[in-house]
């Protein structure tokens, strides 16, 4: 028994539609990784300007003075 003509098109339009819909989850899982990287690259920065605070890499210790 064949299938209706108008079924046939909403099937077809279906599968579609389920293929874009399977781009944007990847578009989307690529966006998170991005944010991802961007917010732990931050979080980095934040973390040495700690350090520089307390006197690290770039504080009392290059300049001579003794560590406590």
């Amino acid at each position: 028994m064949a299938m209706r003509p108008d079924i046939i098109r909403i099937r077809h339009c279906m599968k579609r539609i389920a293929h874009m819909l399977n781009l944007v989850v990847e578009e989307m899982d690529d966006l998170c990784d991005a944010i991802g990287i961007i917010e732990e690259t931050r979080e980095n920065k934040n973390l040495d300007k700690e350090v520089d605070a307390v006197g690290g890499e770039n504080g009392a210790c290059q300049r001579g003075e003794e560590k406590t």
